[in-house]
């Protein structure tokens, strides 16, 4: 990792600021406590940012999308990550192939769910080499689960389901468009 004042570069995601801004505000209230005299107890010192890297969710366009386990070496969620994602990945990858084999028994299924929606649950079809990359999930399901997080994420109980009913419509939407937009193109 690059170093940045002795420090290592902190990458510049989403995950890294949230975790900055609670070490940000813990040391503005101290010092604001500090110059107006005020004891807390919460607040006992100033506090130096560590990141800890907890992985990386990604887009792959419509409902799907991929899910990293952390990669760095020191991370305390990497023993614990790389291994779930690897065992649901492969028992989603199993779920395709039953998936396929029962959908090539209608070309229309299978030209709907796999080349025009691009529905996985594992990464089948989907262009992620998670053979390659330990502790990936990608497909329908690292959508959901990539839409849950950002929800459970947000911070209040309005803004949390605001935010799955948002996304659940949208994923709903989304499905729906391309369904209808493959009929039409089969229909032409």
């Amino acid at each position: 990792a690059e170093m940045v004042n002795s420090q290592p570069a902190v990458p510049k995601t989403a995950s890294a600021a949230i975790q900055q801004a609670d070490v940000v505000a813990n040391n503005i209230l101290h010092e604001l406590s500090e110059k107006n005299r005020i004891s807390s107890t919460s607040l006992t010192s100033y506090q130096t940012f560590e990141f800890q890297d907890l992985g990386m969710m990604m887009s792959l366009g419509g409902p799907n999308a991929a899910i990293l386990a952390p990669t760095q070496d020191d991370s305390i969620f990497k023993p614990l990550f790389t291994p779930l994602l690897d065992i649901s990945r492969v028992g989603l990858g199993v779920a395709d192939q039953v998936m396929k084999q029962v959908i090539s028994k209608s070309p229309e299924a299978e030209s709907l769910l796999n080349t025009k929606l691009g529905l996985s649950f594992g990464g089948y079809g989907l262009g992620v080499d998670t053979e390659s990359t330990p502790g990936t999930l990608a497909g329908t399901l690292a959508g959901a689960a990539r839409r849950a997080v950002y929800a459970v994420r947000m911070p209040t109980n309005q803004q949390r389901v605001y935010a799955a009913v948002s996304a659940a419509l949208s994923t709903a939407n989304a499905l729906a468009k391309e369904s209808s937009s493959t009929t039409n193109d089969d229909d032409s």
